[in-house]
């Protein structure tokens, strides 16, 4: 909830989307390029966002590699963290992150992806039906790509409406800014 302290908040319950079956988490690894999130993710601000995904030695344990150019600075910021399967035996798309000892992990919550395009994420903070902070991001395999696939910007639309009818992404959503309208030096990034 720390977290969410600046954020919209919701006077309802998180919503409750079907995430992905039969997750291929081998095909899900990777690096994704951040196209949309939440305007209120309080702990991405940069540009060229990018997530790398990559197995850890531990069993259904996966590194999580956030990077956002800082502009302004000329530098990277971003966290190493871990994502595992809330459920392995369900072998779907729910799963945790978690970044910082201390802060438990959050949802997760792959509601689509093609694998080799994008994915559609949700997560949620909340305490009940009193309290609820959403976040959603659309990540892609290539920083322009999708911008000009009406398809997958269809697919995507018809997904978020579908899994979460409560949340606006015209008022919620911000644009990631990516090359090419800015110089993101992606091969520069943190590994």
């Amino acid at each position: 909830m720390v977290g969410a302290a600046n954020a919209a908040i919701y006077n309802r319950k998180c919503q409750e989307p079907d995430v992905v079956q039969n997750l291929d988490i081998e095909a899900y690894l990777g690096l994704w390029y951040e196209m949309i999130r939440d305007k209120d993710t309080n702990y991405e601000s940069g540009y060229c966002d990018t997530a790398s995904y990559s197995l850890r030695d531990e069993p259904n344990n996966i590194r999580v590699r956030n990077n956002d150019w800082y502009y302004e600075e000329g530098v990277w910021g971003g966290g190493v963290g871990t994502a595992f399967q809330v459920d392995p035996s369900k072998d779907d798309g729910y799963l945790k992150v978690k970044f910082v000892p201390a802060i438990p992990a959050g949802d997760y919550k792959i509601l689509d992806t093609d694998y080799d395009n994008f994915t559609l994420l949700y997560s949620c903070i909340g305490v009940g039906p009193f309290f609820a902070k959403e976040y959603v991001w659309v990540l892609a395999r290539d920083p322009i790509a999708i911008r000009d696939d009406d398809v997958t910007k269809s697919r995507i639309m018809n997904k978020l409406k579908e899994q979460i009818p409560l949340y606006d992404i015209f008022e919620n959503g911000y644009v990631t800014p990516q090359a090419p309208e800015y110089p993101c030096p992606y091969d520069s990034q943190p590994e």
